[in-house]
């Protein structure tokens, strides 16, 4: 890893795996002067939907238990003397992580892996398989 690498993106699901994704994106940055960590989350819609569905209760409530999760990484790090940036928006998972990293110069990208069963990865698959695919930056995924 560079000495350069100076913005750092966490792909944060409140899953076990993205806190400890954070939990070793934190502890890599705090050895890094001038570094600094946005923590993404993404509200993902699916695809097939009933479009006359109102699915603006089921977005509000993935958003508020997002933000939570994020809101205590925020006292993590400020235990550490770490501020962060928090960022929730709608998208599709994959693509908005790698496109947030492209558009803002981000040098590291810290994941975590879900642990899906091969028949499911095949069958939906794996986020942090795409985001390794398509970013044009270094990729950690934490199991």
């Amino acid at each position: 890893m560079s000495e350069m690498t100076r913005k750092i993106l966490v792909a944060f699901d409140d899953s076990p795996a993205s806190h400890k994704a954070f939990d070793l994106a934190l502890e890599f940055a705090c050895g890094r002067e001038g570094s600094w960590i946005v923590v993404l989350s993404v509200v993902q819609v699916p695809d097939l939907i009933d479009v006359s569905m109102n699915l603006e209760p089921i977005i509000n409530a993935s958003r508020d238990k997002l933000e939570a999760g994020q809101a205590a990484l925020k006292s993590k790090a400020a235990a550490f003397g770490r501020e962060i940036l928090l960022e929730c928006v709608i998208g599709h998972a994959a693509e908005t992580i790698v496109d947030y990293a492209n558009q803002n110069g981000v040098d590291m990208i810290f994941l975590g892996n879900r642990g899906r069963t091969r028949i499911a990865e095949w069958l939906l698959g794996s986020v942090s398989h795409q985001v390794v695919g398509e970013a044009r930056c270094t990729v950690t995924i934490v199991k």
